[in-house]
């Protein structure tokens, strides 16, 4: 909104730049919401895609070249039949995300009607039955195209006979073509930048300072040190780190395990099972938080004869449920690569299932699971539907405290929040890329 909206940087920039009267474009509407959706929903499919591309065997690249296929058949009838669990993969979660989304149409929607918004309204006023209708309604569609998209990948076996070899990067020796990418590169890092860098300029631009100025024109570290002056600052941003830890921990052992057993074992009622794995995606965040306080308001079974609502637990929970379907697709994708005489053939060399799934198929399928890890944490920190439904005062996420400062009206304080978010998400992506990439590229 700062940077694209009516008001928004850029826009206001070009009308004075032209002398136009009126802005000439503004963020909004169903353009905004497609405009925000791809740009914050791209990363799925980067990174499902890119885990998918790194497993595939160049040899058979290879041996269709040398027998004289051109290169847009070899990706038309080799590469690409191989990516295509990875893109149904992210197609899926895309598409669910899309379908729950909740932030975007609330803020970029004006009079464009979404069943999530409907949803949210008809819950404040009351219409509890209606909104149930409603996300039942959400529920039916989103579970239909999962139905359509898991036909779709098992009309063919995209298994390959690997050892696992990643595929090895070919240089481009054109050298308009090579231009053409570093020039299309460069403007794509500087749009996907943007948004980031506008967070950062507002951290530091002082509150009440900016007021019917195109852009502002004081600069100072005024909203950090408030921040930092603060004894509570670090509450928030602790909360976050240990409850997308705690989150994302669950995420990585259950996702693994139950995407080995969907994909690799054969069992009675395994189509439901895939499906209930999506649901979570397939819900709007706010039913998820409403179910929970729900199931969890009482003593049960489930909580150990513990109410958790209100407690400390009730958030990583929440998270756990709502990120299951991130590492789950993530590991289908590498996993439906993976030739099962692999694990044969370890088995009959005596090898136990543990040591096979440890030593053999956990080192292949690593990048797959790490892409799906990673982005179930930075969704865990960044969550803010279930949280605002689920938090209380002890562990409330840095979201929230963001739309703490945003209700205040302190812009500058909120932005300094965010920055913190930011350089919390890209340490903990820096890290795991250094550790888990190397560890995994040198276990294949």
């Amino acid at each position: 909104m700062f940077l694209y909206g009516e008001t928004g940087l850029i826009p206001n920039g070009i009308k004075d730049l032209f002398g136009l009267e009126k802005v000439p474009f503004k963020l909004g509407g169903v353009s905004g919401i497609l405009i925000v959706h791809a740009y914050t929903m791209y990363v799925y499919f980067y990174m499902t895609v890119s885990s998918a591309i790194n497993k595939i065997d160049p040899s058979l690249e290879e041996a269709a070249y040398n027998l004289g296929a051109s290169k847009f058949k070899v990706f038309w009838k080799v590469t690409f039949p191989l990516l295509t669990p990875a893109i149904v993969a992210a197609s899926l979660l895309v598409f669910m995300i899309s379908m729950a989304s909740f932030s975007a149409p609330f803020l970029l929607a004006g009079g464009y009607r979404v069943l999530s918004l409907q949803i949210y309204f008809s819950k404040i006023n009351g219409d509890m039955e209606i909104a149930a209708t409603q996300s039942v309604i959400l529920s039916i569609v989103s579970i239909s195209f999962l139905i359509f998209m898991r036909w779709y990948q098992n009309r063919k076996d995209y298994r390959m006979a690997t050892k696992g070899i990643g595929a090895h990067r070919s240089e481009v020796k054109n050298p308009f073509v090579k231009w053409i990418l570093v020039v299309s590169g460069v403007i794509a890092v500087i749009i996907l930048l943007l948004p980031h860098l506008t967070i950062l300029l507002l951290s530091l631009v002082p509150d009440g300072t900016w007021t019917w100025q195109t852009y502002p024109t004081v600069f100072n570290i005024e909203n950090y040190r408030l921040l930092l002056d603060d004894p509570n600052i670090w509450k928030p941003i602790k909360n976050s780190l240990l409850l997308a830890i705690l989150a994302t921990a669950g995420n990585l052992v259950f996702g693994v395990f139950a995407s080995y057993l969907l994909v690799k074992r054969k069992f009675v009622g395994k189509s439901f099972v895939d499906i209930l794995v999506m649901i979570p995606w397939a819900l709007p965040a706010t039913v998820i938080g409403m179910n929970l306080i729900f199931a969890f308001n009482e003593p049960n079974i489930f909580s150990f004869g513990n109410i958790l609502v209100g407690t400390f637990w009730i958030l990583p929970l929440a998270y756990f449920v709502r990120h299951i379907p991130l590492v789950v697709r993530s590991t289908n994708a590498v996993l439906e690569q993976l030739d099962d005489s692999l694990e044969e053939a370890s088995r009959n060399l005596g090898a136990k299932w543990f040591y096979t799934f440890r030593k053999v198929i956990l080192p292949i399928i690593m990048p797959g699971v790490m892409s799906g890890t990673l982005l179930a944490f930075v969704e865990s920190v960044g969550e803010f539907p279930t949280s605002v439904l689920l938090y209380t005062l002890s562990n409330r996420p840095i979201s929230i405290e963001i739309m703490n400062q945003l209700r205040m009206f302190n812009m500058g304080q909120a932005a300094a929040y965010g920055m913190f978010q930011i350089i919390l998400i890209a340490l903990v992506l820096f890290i795991s890329n250094k550790f888990f990439g190397v560890k995994a590229e040198q276990s294949l």
